[in-house]
C-alpha cells in the first residue's frame, strides 16, 4: 500500500512539473515610460597582433561605462522611443614589453559620451537607431544590434531556439547578414530577480579589397583584408518586470591582411581581439528633465 501511494505521489509531482514546463513564459519588454534604467558595464579587451616576421605584441584595455536607457514614450503599437546614453568612467591599458613605446600613449576615453535614439517594439525588434553621427550609428549596429534579443510572440519553454537576422551596409558592398541564434536555457535568480536565461551566438565573415580605399594611407600596391567575428553570451531577463538584469558577452575578432607594400615587398599581418563584456542593472529612477 505504501509503495502504491509513493508511486502515485511521484507521478503527480512529475505531471505537475511537466505541466508547469509546458506552460512556458512569454517574454517582452515592459519599460515604464518616464523611467530611466541604469546599468554598469565592464569591458576587458585583449588585442594580439603581428606578422610572420616579428613576435606577437599585445595590449589589454580595461574600461568601465555607465549606461542609461531612458523610456521616453510608447505608442499604440507598443513601440518605444528610447534614449541610450553611455559615458566612460574608467580606461586603462597594459602593454607587453615588446610593444612600441611611441604607440603606448593612446588618448584616454574617460569622460567620452555617446547617445543613441532607438525605436524598439515591446518584443525587442529594433526599427531605427540614430547615433550622434554616421560612425556612431554604424558602431551600434555592429556591436549591439545583432545580439539584442528579439522575443517570439508566444510562450516558450527551456530548450526553445529562434533566429534573428541583421543586415549591415558597408558603402557599395552588398549588405552583410549576421544571423544570431537564441535559446532559452532555463531560469535563475540573479540580483534577487527571477530571470529567464537566454544564450546567444553569431558568426560572420567579411572580406574586402582595400587597395583603392580611403584606408590605404600607406600606399600599398595591394591590400586584401578579411575579418571573422564570433559573438556569444547569456542574457538574464526578468520575465515578470520586463527588462534586462544582466548580460555577459564575449566577442572574438580574427582579422588578416595580405599586403604588397609600395616597395613591392609582401607581408601577412594578423590581429586577434578578445572582448569580454559584462552589463548589470544598478538602479531605476525617474527621467531627469533634460532627457525629455
Amino acid at each position: 500500500m505504501k509503495l502504491k501511494f509513493l508511486t502515485i505521489f511521484l507521478l503527480f509531482v512529475f505531471l505537475s512539473c511537466s505541466q508547469k514546463s509546458e506552460d512556458g513564459v512569454h517574454l517582452s519588454f515592459k519599460y515604464e515610460t518616464g523611467m530611466a534604467y541604469n546599468y554598469e558595464m565592464t569591458d576587458v579587451v585583449v588585442d594580439k597582433f603581428g606578422n610572420q616576421d616579428s613576435d606577437t605584441m599585445d595590449v589589454v584595455v580595461i574600461q568601465n561605462q555607465s549606461i542609461t536607457i531612458a523610456a521616453i514614450d510608447k505608442n499604440k503599437e507598443n513601440v518605444y522611443d528610447l534614449i541610450s546614453s553611455m559615458a566612460v568612467t574608467n580606461d586603462s591599458s597594459v602593454y607587453s614589453e615588446n610593444f612600441p613605446e611611441k604607440k603606448r600613449n593612446s588618448k584616454s576615453m574617460i569622460g567620452h559620451k555617446s547617445r543613441y535614439e532607438i525605436k524598439m517594439s515591446s518584443n525587442g525588434k529594433i526599427f531605427d537607431v540614430k547615433g550622434q553621427d554616421e560612425k556612431s550609428t554604424k558602431f551600434y549596429e555592429e556591436a549591439y544590434k545583432s545580439n539584442h534579443p528579439n522575443f517570439p510572440d508566444k510562450k516558450i519553454s527551456p530548450g526553445y531556439k529562434w533566429n534573428k537576422n541583421v543586415y549591415i551596409n558597408y558603402s557599395d558592398e552588398a549588405p552583410l547578414r549576421i544571423t544570431t541564434q537564441f535559446k532559452l536555457i532555463g531560469f535563475e535568480t540573479v540580483e534577487n530577480e527571477h530571470c529567464a536565461v537566454i544564450s546567444f551566438r553569431s558568426q560572420a565573415k567579411r572580406e574586402s579589397d582595400l587597395t583603392n580605399s580611403e584606408y590605404n594611407k600607406n600606399g600599398y600596391q595591394k591590400w586584401l583584408w578579411s575579418i571573422e567575428t564570433i559573438s556569444s553570451g547569456k542574457i538574464y531577463f526578468s520575465s515578470e518586470k520586463g527588462y534586462l538584469i544582466r548580460k555577459k558577452r564575449v566577442m572574438i575578432f580574427n582579422s588578416k591582411s595580405k599586403i604588397v607594400d609600395k616597395d613591392g615587398l609582401e607581408k601577412n599581418t594578423y590581429s586577434v581581439k578578445h572582448d569580454e563584456e559584462t552589463i548589470r542593472l544598478t538602479g531605476i529612477e525617474k527621467i531627469q528633465g533634460e532627457e525629455k
